[in-house]
């Protein structure tokens, strides 16, 4: 069974709304994968990356609630922002934000995720 079919059986006797329970099923899921990721780690002896592997998999849900806090409220104030604009002009505003946003966070993860040994010693 996969981490999503744990976390859906753990969160299945708690009623959530199908937002919040999304949500919870995806930090679930990555907790779950930053344990895993944190023991496989350790066993192999590499025992300064345990909680560099915990880290980058628990900021990951961060992130996805950051860019969802985000996503909402610029689509509330997106009129206020750029008034007059066309759509297109406004649909190729977000697609470059997006994909600045992405670059970033794969600059940023992409190394910590692959080689967290890489890391030790290192705040």
């Amino acid at each position: 069974m996969s981490f999503s079919g744990h976390a859906a059986k753990v969160l299945g006797t708690l009623g959530h709304d199908r937002r919040t329970y999304r949500l919870l099923r995806n930090s679930l899921v990555f907790v779950l994968s930053a344990i895993m990721h944190g023991v496989v780690s350790w066993r192999l002896g590499n025992q300064c990356a345990f909680d560099r592997h915990l880290s980058f998999w628990l900021l990951q849900p961060l992130a996805f609630v950051l860019e969802g806090l985000v996503t909402a409220c610029w689509k509330r104030w997106k009129a206020w922002f750029l008034p007059g604009l066309e759509t297109k002009t406004v649909a190729r505003f977000e697609t470059i934000i997006g994909y600045v946003w992405v670059i970033m966070w794969l600059f940023w993860c992409a190394p910590k995720g692959r080689l967290p040994i890489l890391f030790c010693g290192r705040k």
